[in-house]
């Protein structure tokens, strides 16, 4: 294996932790924006009513939130796993390029 194929096979491994991180991290964002938009308006309801608990409110997106929070592991795989054959595919079509272009120099001298 040469080096550039050992670096590509670093960084794909290296990649895999990270996109999963990230696919998390964008997931639990989701989530809390998603669970917000009622909280938000629940929290208003009860200003406007003088009402003092807002605990209703705060359950109502502690559940949202617990509906979401299975669905996370889709977001963490997507994102770690499929940008690495098009990662892949394109090192590959630079390295076509390149070797295509530094063949043309080769001819010509």
């Amino acid at each position: 294996m040469n080096g550039w194929l050992r670096l590509g096979v670093v960084l794909t491994i290296a990649w895999l932790p990270l996109g999963a991180f990230l696919g998390d991290m964008i997931a639990a964002n989701f989530a809390d924006q998603f669970a917000a938009g009622p909280r938000d308006r629940c929290l208003q309801i009860a200003r406007l009513a003088d009402s003092a608990d807002s605990g209703a409110c705060w359950a109502e997106y502690d559940r949202t939130k617990a509906l979401l929070a299975p669905h996370r592991w889709r977001a963490m795989l997507t994102v770690s796993l499929v940008p690495i054959a098009p990662g892949w595919l394109l090192a590959y079509i630079g390295l076509l390029v390149a070797r295509w272009i530094r063949g043309g120099f080769r001819k010509t001298a």
